[in-house]
């Protein structure tokens, strides 16, 4: 019962930012767009956005998010989606049986500003070790931030062309 309350908490509201295909929809004058390459673990279903001075912790913390990142079956996969502009943080990483939150003094933080494409690199989230006691699996994860730039720009403009010359690129890589 618990990790279907855990999934249902987890999805919920997932869109509380726009996702993908922007080419039919205007920017408001206070949002621009995260533009951010995730990859995962197989344990992982997504990252969870916080805006700054949220709170991620605590078993219903995917209801104060701003929005969520999903995490590709296979590989990894681009993700764009609108975001206020402001600051905001990683701040908690979900899966199927389990939610793992991290303090906003802990997590990558990173700025959106407004009217732009905001790369703030490529995210890759990788099972460090596991463990098991007294019915309870654990699951120790790790994240790393990488600038890959030139490999964005190029899946940019295969993906999201109308993007590119629409809104202007910035380089805003998320940092701990």
């Amino acid at each position: 019962m618990r990790n279907i309350l855990f999934l249902l908490c987890f999805f919920m509201l997932a869109a509380c930012a726009t996702h993908g295909d922007f080419s039919k929809s205007e920017l408001k004058s206070n949002q621009g767009i995260l533009v951010v390459n995730l990859t995962c673990a197989p344990q992982i279903g997504g990252v969870n956005i916080f805006k700054s001075g949220e709170s991620a912790q605590g078993f219903f913390n995917t209801l104060g998010r701003s929005a969520i990142v999903f995490c590709p079956n296979f590989g990894s996969s681009l993700n764009t989606l609108k975001l206020d502009e402001g600051e905001y943080f990683f701040g908690s990483i979900g899966g199927a049986s389990n939610i793992s939150s991290l303090d906003e003094k802990d997590a990558y933080k990173f700025t959106i500003q407004s009217g732009v494409l905001n790369y703030v690199g490529d995210l890759d989230f990788s099972v460090i070790n596991t463990g098991q006691s007294n019915r309870t699996k654990t699951v120790n994860i790790g994240g790393v931030i990488t600038d890959r730039t030139d490999k964005i720009m190029d899946a940019l403009r295969n993906e999201y062309p109308d993007l590119l010359q629409k809104y202007p690129f910035v380089k805003s890589i998320a940092y701990q």
